[in-house]
């Protein structure tokens, strides 16, 4: 991988590839995930998400929730997932800390979101379920773009927000890989990935 690369380059160069993550109960090709990932950029676009507009979310670790985080790293709306298990003050903090508008949300977290973006006063987004998508994804090219942003447990006081860059999350999957030794007909399973992202 070349310095330069960015995270999502990296991701959307495996669109026709044979490779598999599995999100949630099932696999999902790549080729799926980007298809996915085209439309739940589609869908922002209608919602009015602005580009450069953080997004905070509170998602599984489905399919969907990944084509999203995929979609906000390519169109300069990065999602911020939050934990299901932040109460809505929690959640309230960490929507007024990104100075986001909105809060999406799946449907299985309705009355916990509903709380935390009454509490913040913003707009609440409810991820509808989407197939894939007609437009052609293109990758962010800039290294310093923010491809997502996590936040930290909390357990030392509020959650504090983590920008991921670009370049630093395509490193990171570089060095991870080549020190586990994961590539082609490999299986790398993580229960939190999330904070954990090596998805490429």
């Amino acid at each position: 991988m070349s310095a330069d690369r960015t995270w999502s380059q990296l991701v959307i160069a495996r669109r026709f590839s044979a490779d598999t993550a599995v999100a949630g109960e099932r696999p999902v090709s790549f080729a799926e995930l980007i298809g996915l990932a085209d439309s739940a950029a589609g869908w922002l676009d209608q919602a009015g998400v602005r580009a450069g507009t953080a997004v905070p979310a509170l998602l599984t670790t489905s399919p969907l929730a990944l084509a999203l985080v995929v979609a906000g790293s390519c169109t300069q709306r990065p999602i911020a997932p939050l934990g299901p298990r932040l109460t809505p003050r929690e959640l309230a903090g960490c929507i007024d800390d990104l100075g986001a508008p909105l809060l999406l949300a799946e449907p299985e977290f309705a009355e916990q979101a509903r709380a935390a973006a009454d509490r913040a006063g913003r707009r609440l987004l409810m991820v509808p379920s989407l197939g894939p998508g007609g437009r052609r994804l293109q990758p962010e090219a800039r290294p310093d773009a923010i491809a997502a942003i996590l936040h930290t447990s909390g357990t030392t006081g509020a959650p504090k927000q983590v920008p991921v860059r670009q370049d630093r999350l395509a490193a990171r999957v570089e060095v991870s890989s080549r020190l586990m030794g994961v590539g082609p007909d490999c299986v790398y399973a993580s229960g939190s990935p999330f904070y954990h992202c090596l998805l490429y």
